[in-house]
């Protein structure tokens, strides 16, 4: 999860300027995620696979089916109400129509809860057959796998994956497209990977970074007309 935060008024000593190049933004990025947003950057970092818990995957997963059509910020203030209405993942009631009323409540939105639901049994019968272990080296590894979950398209599959501890994947989110198109980069990954050998940080906590930074200042500012 990226949760977003209020932040105190001395974060707009971050803020953009008219003569920033793409390097200059990185930096500032850089700057401005790692003086507000340290935990969630280490905690990003430290994630590994094989230390991925059942409840661990379902609220990654969770969070990262309800950020596609929100915002961010509306999502940090319903994501621990909707975390609560599931419940643990091995305790999810099989009966869809039982567990609906308390989570339609905070979000109400049928198609996502079921998706939801869907891979909570997905979840709940690898616990009672193979192992969780097993399931979760051969669903969760990589972005292929993960795309077959329900609700997690060729984007979002890059979003999970990297709060499941891959960080060699960039996810192109709205923004960074905006960005990468705005300073002649073919993509948001060959974006990336130009301010990630910059600053000799991974790929996925470049990303982060950056997503971090135009959330919170914007990239309208990127954006060409006729383009999102």
């Amino acid at each position: 999860m990226e949760p977003q935060k209020t932040l105190p008024p001395s974060h707009l000593d971050f803020s953009p300027q008219p003569s920033d190049n793409a390097k200059d933004l990185f930096r500032r990025a850089v700057r401005f995620a790692r003086a507000y947003y340290s935990d969630v950057i280490n905690r990003i970092e430290s994630t590994r696979l094989e230390d991925v818990s059942p409840d661990m995957f379902f609220t990654e997963y969770l969070w990262v089916v309800h950020a596609t059509g929100f915002s961010s910020h509306a999502v940090t203030k319903f994501m621990p109400r909707l975390a609560a209405a599931w419940g643990p993942v091995s305790m999810i009631n099989p009966d869809l129509g039982k567990c609906l009323p308390p989570v339609l409540a905070v979000c109400n939105n049928p198609m996502k809860a079921k998706a939801v639901h869907q891979t909570a049994m997905r979840v709940q019968n690898a616990l009672t057959g193979p192992g969780w272990e097993e399931w979760r080296k051969d669903n969760l590894a990589n972005p292929d796998q993960l795309v077959r979950l329900p609700y997690i398209g060729r984007t979002t599959c890059m979003h999970l994956a990297r709060n499941l501890g891959n960080l060699d994947v960039v996810k192109p989110d709205l923004h960074l497209v905006r960005m990468a198109k705005r300073f002649d980069y073919q993509d948001s990954m060959e974006m990336i990977k130009a301010m990630s050998s910059q600053e000799g940080t991974a790929l996925g906590i470049s990303d982060l970074c950056l997503w971090y930074y135009l959330s919170t200042f914007g990239s309208i500012t990127f954006r060409e007309e006729g383009d999102r």
